[in-house]
């Protein structure tokens, strides 16, 4: 009789290992700390900041949210803060007009409580409802960035510390590394950064994440218990068809629709004539929000002309170009005008820094 139960109990703990139980995959952060300047500016070792993106597609309020280890006290943002989608949230400790800051870009909070830390750096983002949202640093010094002194050296200017995944935790050293660009700074200045934009490698995550093609849930190779049986065998164990999804599914719709297949015919089709075009179903592609592509470029002027770039909003939403900018081989930055870009308009640059070469 022992042996009989024995032998149940090991049926029974077969069974119940053999059935799949869904699982919930992570996903990344929707508002996340994107990049910061921790050793100050060429103008100012004070001038410090601290920039969020929210890489979602939907606004998020941050009303509440607060910053720790980036002072004294938290930074806790007021009333009315809010990230639209793709955008960024600067907190500076000098307003874009003092003469002591690099920074040619408006911050959302400015506040001379920032102040971070140049060893022991773990700064934490932080939500009322939700806990710490995300971080920067392990508690040793900064992952990335540098305190500039040798001016024209690219390895010797003022580099912040930029986000360059949005899947990795921020308190891993790989999540980061030193701006290698330069936008949202003053003309005057040679800062290395991107304050108040997103950077490449987040535009970059934005875009193939939009475009990334539904994933279909793996087969399972075991045969499941029925449902009567799991009920018998396993009471705490419910059967139900596995929803695997990616983590960018999470946060990013796809943006490719494909049009239903025509059923096929019961009896076997007449083929085309070769004068008969097939008909090819139409995928419908919308492009993710907020994106701008070069359309046309225009390198080679008459003695008097002007060279220029034309970009296109190609996107189904209004981009708003504040942060947006050109860069050539040689780290020469356009900034684009402050404008809003409607759906299918054009925006054309002229004369861009550091011209468009001929040859290379």
């Amino acid at each position: 009789m022992k042996q009989k139960i024995l032998f149940l109990f090991a049926l029974l703990a077969l069974l119940c290992g053999s059935i799949p139980t869904p699982t919930n995959a992570s996903v990344p952060h929707d508002v996340l700390i994107s990049e910061l300047s921790w050793a100050g500016s060429s103008l100012s070792a004070a001038d410090e900041w601290v920039e969020l993106a929210n890489i979602s597609n939907e606004p998020v309020d941050v009303s509440g949210w607060s910053l720790s280890g980036a002072s004294n006290a938290p930074i806790v943002f007021p009333a009315g803060s809010l990230i639209e989608a793709h955008t960024t949230f600067l907190i500076t400790n000098y307003a874009n007009t003092n003469t002591s800051t690099a920074l040619n870009t408006s911050p959302q909070i400015v506040t001379t409580m920032v102040s971070l830390p140049n060893e022991k750096f773990a700064i934490t983002l932080n939500a009322p409802d939700r806990g710490v949202v995300d971080s920067a640093g392990n508690g040793g010094a900064p992952f990335a960035g540098e305190s500039g002194g040798t001016g024209d050296a690219a390895h010797g200017r003022y580099r912040s510390m930029e986000r360059i995944s949005a899947l990795l935790e921020g308190n891993t050293k790989d999540a980061w590394t030193h701006a290698e660009t330069s936008n949202g700074f003053k003309d005057t200045t040679l800062d290395q950064g991107t304050p108040g934009s997103l950077n490449t490698f987040l535009q970059t995550h934005l875009i193939e994440n939009a475009s990334a093609s539904t994933v279909s849930a793996p087969l399972i190779a075991t045969e499941p218990a029925t449902a009567a049986e799991s009920e018998h065998l396993c009471s705490d164990v419910v059967i139900d068809t596995p929803v695997i999804s990616t983590p960018e599914q999470a946060l990013f719709e796809p943006i490719v629709e494909q049009s239903v297949l025509p059923s096929v015919p019961e009896t076997e089709p007449t083929p085309p004539s070769p004068t008969q075009e097939t008909t090819i179903p139409e995928i419908s592609v919308t492009s993710p929000q907020g994106t701008l592509r070069i359309s046309e470029i225009f390198s080679r002027p008459a003695l008097g002309d002007s060279e220029w770039v034309e970009v296109e909003n190609y996107s189904a939403y209004p981009v708003t170009t504040n942060g947006w900018s050109i860069l050539d081989a040689s780290s020469a930055s356009t900034a684009f005008p402050n404008e809003v870009i409607l759906p299918g308009a054009f925006l054309v640059i002229e004369n861009p820094k550091g011209k468009l070469n001929n040859d290379g």
